[in-house]
């Protein structure tokens, strides 16, 4: 059996107290299965056949004051109570307690077990130093900084645990197959030795400038004898077709001549790739980028590895693979941070029972075009994909992802199974999801302690889909659903699994465009579901429920419930296909919202971002008290909604994950001039007024292991780079220290005869071709 260290699974006998009849309940065993920052707790028990025991959960750092009161666990099948613990810190110690009250029994049930929270980055990578430059390597050299390899596949094949991939800028056209595990301790590291690290697996001669021959109108082929499912046409994704007809009619495969504008059909026979470009022009005019590589990064049965920096593009060879970034396969202990992967189908996946404790974090993942097809035409359809899939595993991290428009967002486990092994005990955090065709938070099946918080999802069709949730408890809570289309929460499929809502922020898009929008719409009898202090706001009914009864009991209460319905309909609330027009008479009616709130909500900026409430809203300080989810609040109460008014608006910094490699696509359009006096002043003059004059900027030319800093301390793992610039090109061993605690700016240093040599402050811009240019002074 694997170790698993940073998970802990502490299986283990409880404190058993004597039963007086098979009504009292006595604890047996118990699990703890600790994330990041969170812990999942399941606790099995005999007795209570009259089911009137309940379980709460308490922790403390180990051996340290007094015990927290966290959310009470639920009761699962099998005689076992779940639940979690939240906001945890990283790598500490905790002792979480687990008390039975049941009025059967003569004392209180009560464990008590330690448990150790996961590090917050991966550990270092202090082996071997392998290189590799596409340019200037060759893989019969011995992969040093002078003779570096030419593929990342030869610098897989040659490093050990511990051991570093440092890849210099350059085009990498390769899928990676790392062949060696590294060890908990010392993983393997593949690391983007600055901006422009990329792995293209797009068809090289037809990126290069394919010869198009006119096949009538605005069709175009040219010779090809692979397989691809993933063409872009510039930036935009274009269309797979299965047959000539439907490329030529443009019908989305939905019998609609003129649906999708632009497509490709490959015709295996005929060895020919079928073009219509979206503008109908002719592809020699374009940029065409045809996939013919399955995935970037393929890890299969290993442990331990770190993929930091890259760009990722252009991947989906054939169907029954997809297409995709980093794909995970029975593998664990994966880091997949500060990536750039785009036009891809699947960004990240993760799939199949061993593939566990992965984390992914601070990358960036877009694909185009897909949000503006017909949802019927992707719907079933090769881009019905995912910027990150949970298909499997414990206790994966998914957390600070930038995501656009895939299909889907963020999916975790599989739909209609009940198997409680997949997807258990995963965290989603911190993301932000943006123009996705249907869901952007789809979370399916068993779903057993699956967390999503503080995730700010907007513009998508659903913003979260519960379509259903099997067992649970699942945890949505301070998560911000800003322009939704159709549903905030979609519920189908009767869901009936624990479903615990907190502290939502539901804004759906502009009702002229979409006057449908409802936050609540379940077409079927279902169960669990409870909710507490959230703001839901549509355009429609906020909660249309027709169906006249449920699986199980909900719980739902003390949330805002607002609709912007103009026409004078009574459109409010339909609960067991009644109508409410108010929030008064739902109250009244002794079903749900017995203390709701019907106000239209008020917040300091929503047009920007800023979604916490104004001065004066009658939601501010209104909330209800949860324990272990709105602990630590400000004022006299909590506020509704996802956010604290008077509190510090969540989100991630992305220096608390080490030194972030920044990619082209987020330099400034236009050249940024000015002085940086190093991380511990503070000052960046002229950009700060008030700012004493600086001395000599002061930089790093190692980020990785820097021994001095003239002027100033030596940086920390808290410090982000730009790494990768000399004057006039590349060199991998330069690199500029930038403050994290300021806004990014962006400079550029001369070559320094030594690491603690001050550099030259210069100026950087960005050409048109994306590629940043040093000038030096």
């Amino acid at each position: 059996m694997r170790a698993t260290p940073w998970a802990l699974l502490a299986a283990g006998m409880a404190v058993a107290t004597s039963a007086w009849s098979q009504n009292a309940t006595t604890l047996t065993t118990y699990e703890l299965h600790a994330n990041i920052e969170t812990v999942s707790v399941v606790a099995s028990y005999t007795g209570d056949d009259n089911v009137n025991a309940v379980a709460h959960v308490s922790y403390r750092p180990a051996g340290s004051g007094a015990f927290v009161a966290g959310h009470d666990l639920v009761r699962l099948a099998g005689k076992r109570f779940a639940g979690s613990v939240f906001f945890l810190k990283s790598a500490t110690s905790y002792e979480v307690r687990v008390v039975v009250d049941d009025a059967d029994n003569a004392s209180q049930p009560t464990f008590i077990a330690a448990v150790l929270t996961r590090a917050d980055t991966p550990p270092p990578s202090a082996g071997a130093a392998w290189y590799v430059d596409a340019t200037s390597g060759s893989d019969a050299n011995p992969g040093t900084a002078v003779l570096p390899f030419k593929t990342i596949q030869r610098g897989a094949n040659a490093a050990g645990a511990g051991d570093s991939v440092r890849v210099l800028p350059g085009v990498y056209r390769e899928q990676v197959v790392p062949p060696t595990s590294g060890l908990l301790a010392a993983p393997i590291r593949f690391a983007a030795e600055g901006p422009g690290v990329v792995l293209d697996g797009s068809d090289a001669a037809i990126a290069a400038g394919a010869t198009w021959t006119n096949a009538g109108v605005a069709l175009w082929w040219t010779p090809f004898s692979g397989q691809s499912i993933y063409v872009a046409v510039d930036d935009a994704r274009v269309y797979d077709y299965q047959a000539l007809a439907n490329l030529q009619a443009e019908d989305g495969n939905i019998a609609t001549p003129g649906a999708i504008a632009g497509g490709f059909f490959v015709d295996a026979a005929a060895q020919r790739l079928y073009l219509i470009t979206p503008d109908h022009t002719s592809p020699a005019l374009h940029a065409v980028h045809v996939a013919v590589l399955p995935s970037a990064f393929l890890l299969d049965t290993i442990w331990s590895v770190v993929i930091d920096g890259f760009e990722m593009r252009y991947y989906g060879r054939d169907a029954s693979y997809g297409g995709i970034g980093v794909d995970i396969r029975d593998s664990s202990y994966v880091w997949v941070r500060n990536n750039f992967i785009h036009h891809v189908n699947d960004g990240v996946r993760v799939r199949r029972a061993q593939s566990s404790e992965n984390v992914i974090e601070f990358n960036r993942i877009r694909d185009t075009s897909v949000y503006g097809w017909p949802w019927a035409s992707v719907k079933a359809h090769t881009p019905e994909a995912s910027s990150v899939s949970i298909l499997a595993g414990s206790g994966n991290v998914v957390r600070c992802n930038d995501m656009e428009g895939t299909f889907n967002g963020i999916y975790t486990g599989a739909f209609g199974d009940a198997n409680e092994d997949i997807a258990r005990d995963t965290d989603v955090y911190k993301n932000e999801l943006r123009f996705h065709g249907d869901d952007g938070l789809e979370l399916e099946g068993a779903q057993r302690n699956v967390r999503a918080w503080s995730n700010i999802v907007r513009d998508v069709y659903n913003a979260v889909s519960i379509a259903p949730i099997e067992v649970g408890p699942v945890f949505l809570v301070r998560n911000l659903l800003w322009g939704y289309q159709q549903h905030a929460v979609k519920a189908n499929n009767g869901t009936y699994g624990w479903v615990f809502v907190y502290h939502t922020t539901a804004v759906p898009q502009a009702g002229v465009v979409y006057p449908d929008a409802q936050a609540w719409e379940p077409p079927l009898p279902f169960g669990a579901v409870t909710t507490r202090n959230n703001i839901w706001e549509a355009n429609r009914y906020v909660i249309e429920f027709i169906p006249t009864s449920f699986t199980s009991p909900v719980d739902w209460d003390v949330d805002d419930l607002y609709s912007n319905d103009t026409e004078g309909l009574g459109r409010y609330v339909k609960w067991l296909n009644i109508k409410y027009p108010d929030i008064v008479s739902l109250s009244a009616s002794g079903t749900i919202e017995a203390k709701g709130f019907g106000v239209k909500p008020q917040y300091l900026d929503a047009a920007n971002g800023d979604f916490r409430l104004a001065v004066g809203s009658p939601l501010a300080d209104s909330g209800t008290f949860i324990a272990g989810i709105n602990d630590g609040y400000a004022g006299a109460g909590p506020d509704l909604g996802a956010f604290e008014r008077d509190g510090v608006v969540p989100g991630c910094v992305a220096a608390s994950a080490g030194p972030r490699l920044l990619r082209n696509a987020e330099w400034p359009a236009q050249a940024l001039e000015g002085i940086f006096t190093g991380p511990q002043a503070g000052c960046g003059a002229p950009l700060d007024p008030g700012c004493p004059a600086p001395g000599p900027p002061q930089v790093s030319l190692d980020p990785f292991g820097a021994d001095c800093l003239p002027g100033s301390a030596a940086p920390s793992d808290d410090d982000t780079y730009l790494q990768g610039f000399a004057c006039g090109g590349v060199d991998p061993d330069a690199s500029v220290l930038i403050d994290p605690s300021r806004p990014l700016v962006f400079y550029q240093v001369d070559k320094a005869p030594s690491a603690c040599d001050s550099l030259r402050l210069t100026k950087v811009s960005m050409g048109p071709s994306g590629l940043v240019r040093i000038d030096c002074q």
